[in-house]
């Protein structure tokens, strides 16, 4: 028997993520975590939070995540505060915007506030 019920209409059953493009990495002070900036240039970034011990964590088991709202980065950190510098293309040419995030709870961050 086939593992597809309905070939006409297949439904997804699992995921695995088999690779994701990490643009920036930098630990955050004595937290034990880090921040990942994961994206490309053509799609919004995300701002994960992961363990230290443990970069390369499945999607599902990332602490916290946040949208930047721009393609991927840099990104800077000072203290539970992480600023992202990112170049946003439109139909009218590209804008560089500034995020910043507050991680001080890694579970939940939070973006702060933008500016392009």
């Amino acid at each position: 028997m086939s593992a597809i019920a309905n070939r006409a209409a297949p439904v997804v059953s699992a995921r695995l993520e088999l690779t994701r493009n990490v643009t920036a990495f930098a630990p955050v002070g004595d937290m034990g975590a880090a921040v990942q900036l994961v994206g490309d240039w053509d799609q919004d970034a995300e701002l994960r939070v992961v363990e230290i011990e443990h970069p390369d964590a499945e999607s599902t088991e990332v602490l916290g995540r946040v949208s930047v709202g721009a393609p991927a980065g840099d990104l800077f950190v000072n203290g539970a505060i992480v600023t992202v510098v990112s170049r946003k293309y439109t139909d009218q040419g590209s804008n560089v915007r500034v995020a910043t995030f507050d991680i001080s709870d890694p579970w939940h961050p939070t973006a702060k506030g933008s500016i392009e």
